[in-house]
């Protein structure tokens, strides 16, 4: 049963399409700097509460 959904044709077809929109709505301009802010503002934070308050 499994191995019948994990080699299916569907389940391809829908992996496919995803990962086509997701590189579709990374690729968007504005995408870019608010996932490098996402990713670096934590650390940003931290490094202001250890330098500024600590």
């Amino acid at each position: 049963m499994l191995e019948e959904v994990l080699i299916s044709p569907a389940l391809d077809d829908a992996l496919e399409d995803l990962g086509n929109r997701t590189e579709a709505w990374s690729k968007k301009w504005w995408w870019v700097p608010l996932r490098m802010l996402t990713l670096v503002a934590p650390f940003i934070a931290i490094a202001i509460y250890y330098f500024g308050f600590l």
